[in-house]
């Protein structure tokens, strides 16, 4: 059990986010770029305490990483793009669809299957979700192409969780996360200095909510829900980390009196009523293999 609260405690760390987004003054992408490079430089101790325990070859290393790197810098890019051409309710429901993409990207990569438990926890999960969809998605065709890089986005949020599963027997998870980040930082900073003209922090508030959001959500968040993939399945991860969704709503209700509507209050039960259904499967704290 204590694994789960490890895990349940990266969900809520990579929740966070929205807190450290929202009052952080740095354009969209380049605090992808921040975030990812901070995460990356607090977490090379650890990569380098691995690499002189294994010594595995540098190119290795850099080989295992570039490929997810790519997936979560496009990810990152694609989400900030695309959530400023929907409205955010578009923008939350799709990307909390994750637990529909990941078993399809489970079995073509890993030939992974999804126990008959998560598949009822799916269910419910879904339940909640088109509770919402039908209480707040707008189906404008001025918001399609918005909705389509959000889903995309989501797609390879998904597909970047999985590669962390795929690499598990091949690399450590610090060797595999350091360059992962580092190179997904670089991308992000060419990409967002094209776009968006670099960015520095102005006052120690603003530096404060850059390395908040490496060290929290990052860090705890991201490097939580990657080595989560490592120990539970695939499915179970996704379902916890729509968690993110209520406790998104949880910090903004206690932070900034957003009220919580209805068909959110009902989406987070939902959303909950699955996560419980899964936490308590009686081979939930096990690695379960593909095949």
């Amino acid at each position: 059990m204590h694994k789960q609260l490890v895990l349940l405690c990266g969900v809520v760390a990579a929740a966070s986010s929205v807190v450290f987004i929202r009052e952080s003054a740095s354009p969209p992408i380049m605090l992808a770029a921040w975030r990812c490079g901070i995460a990356a430089l607090l977490l090379s101790p650890l990569a380098i305490r691995a690499w002189q325990q294994t010594r595995p070859p540098l190119g290795a290393v850099v080989q295992s990483a570039w490929l997810p790197a790519t997936v979560l810098a496009v990810h990152l890019i694609g989400w900030n793009i695309g959530a400023r051409l929907t409205p955010a309710a578009n923008a939350t429901l799709i990307v909390s669809m994750v637990p529909l993409a990941m078993p399809v990207l489970l079995y073509l990569m890993l030939r992974e299957r999804v126990s008959q438990r998560e598949r009822i926890a799916t269910a419910i999960a879904s339940l909640g979700l088109a509770v919402l969809a039908i209480a707040d998605f707008d189906a404008d065709p001025a918001w399609l192409l918005g909705d389509a890089i959000c889903f995309g986005s989501m797609v390879l949020l998904a597909l970047y969780l999985v590669y962390s599963r795929k690499t598990a027997d091949s690399i450590s998870l610090w060797l595999y996360l350091v360059p992962l980040y580092g190179i997904a930082s670089l991308l992000c900073a060419l990409v967002g200095w094209t776009l968006e003209g670099g960015y520095w922090p102005d006052s120690p508030y603003q530096a404060l909510q850059l390395l908040a959001i490496g060290a929290v959500s990052t860090v705890l968040g991201h490097s939580i829900l990657n080595w989560g993939m490592r120990v539970f399945s695939g499915q179970h991860v996704a379902l916890l980390s729509l968690m993110q969704f209520v406790f998104a709503g949880v910090f903004g209700w206690w932070l900034y009196n957003e009220v919580p509507t209805l068909a959110f209050i009902l989406t987070a039960s939902a959303i909950t009523l699955a996560a419980a259904w899964v936490i308590h499967a009686p081979d939930s704290g096990q690695h379960r293999a593909g095949g």
